[in-house]
């Protein structure tokens, strides 16, 4: 083995984590900024596909809630499945079930505002090509 150098000059300052909702869409957000710099790595990442999935099927509903009455179920039920793919992820990696209704229903409310944030993140990021080009 070889030598370690501890040097304060890399240290780096924890946030901690987010006291509100807002503040964890927020923190959301900004991950989802990483996305555009390894946008090739994470085109194949499970977990960005759901978020894409869920964006798209959240920025499509108000239309076809208007025009295309058949497919509004269908966009919804994708919408409201994608955090449900995290919350079952999450519980697979605990390798158990939730312990209540309660516990489940909390897992899939922080997995929605999980891929909200992680969506409005690419949104951004989106909007940033198109007014660059």
């Amino acid at each position: 083995g070889g030598k370690t150098r501890v040097d304060r000059s890399f240290n780096v300052t924890h946030w901690g984590n987010a006291k509100t909702q807002k503040d964890f869409i927020k923190r959301q957000i900004w991950h989802a900024q990483s996305y555009e710099k390894n946008l090739k790595q994470n085109i194949l990442d499970p977990v960005f596909i759901i978020t894409f999935i869920f964006l798209t099927s959240a920025v499509l509903l108000p239309a076809t809630a208007v025009y295309s009455k058949n497919l509004s179920p269908v966009l919804l039920s994708v919408a409201a499945m994608s955090p449900a793919l995290l919350t079952i992820k999450r519980f697979g990696r605990a390798k158990r079930p939730p312990r209540s209704p309660v516990e489940g229903l909390l897992a899939y409310y922080l997995d929605f505002l999980y891929v909200m944030g992680r969506g409005i993140g690419l949104l951004r990021i989106a909007k940033r090509k198109f007014q660059n080009h």
